[in-house]
């Protein structure tokens, strides 16, 4: 907050809280890449090797490839590049 020129306090911005409304699982990033559905899970590499879906990440892919979505889970661009140029 600040008071302006002319006297009045003026407030920049403010916070609320939402919750999400995505449900638990969803990927973290949702595409259209050549008119298909393609959800983008990413996952680090740790030095104790590599990151693991989470049991609601599991049941979403399951369910998202169910109805004919493309679900893809890389650790780096370089991961997704290789999987964009061996598209069919």
């Amino acid at each position: 907050s600040y008071v302006d020129a002319v006297g009045f306090t003026r407030t920049i911005g403010s916070v609320q809280y939402r919750p999400s409304d995505m449900r638990n699982g969803t990927a973290d990033i949702m595409a259209t890449i050549n008119g298909h559905t393609v959800w983008i899970e990413l996952k680090r590499i740790y030095k104790n090797g590599k990151d693991r879906q989470s049991q609601a990440q599991i049941d979403f892919q399951r369910d998202m490839e169910a109805i004919g979505a493309k679900y893809i889970i890389v650790s780096s661009f370089d991961d997704f590049y290789e999987w964009f140029n061996n598209l069919p």
